[in-house]
């Protein structure tokens, strides 16, 4: 697919829209607690690809992804923070 081409079945706009809406209705904090968890486990597995990496470009790879989830993880807790202005306690 060309860089200019859209795909109508991804739409990264609508997507965080609804990642938003998820967040603002998740009062308790249920469901971002798990995404949060999630993208935790996700980083704590980089890590371990990070800490068994042989090859220095296998070493920045998962240093990235580990990066990734880290700011994946602090952006759904400060949404729903931002969204319930309070501190979603785990």
């Amino acid at each position: 697919m060309e860089a200019n081409e859209s795909n109508t079945d991804i739409n990264m706009v609508e997507d965080f829209q609804n990642l938003q809406m998820l967040i603002f209705d998740d009062v308790a904090g249920t469901n971002t607690r798990l995404m949060a968890d999630y993208f935790q486990e996700a980083s704590d597995k980089s890590g371990e690809l990070l800490a068994a990496a042989q090859k220095k470009e296998e070493k920045e790879l998962a240093f990235e992804v580990q990066n990734a989830f880290d700011a994946a993880k602090r952006i759904v807790l400060k949404t729903w923070e931002r969204c319930h202005g309070a501190e979603l306690v785990a």
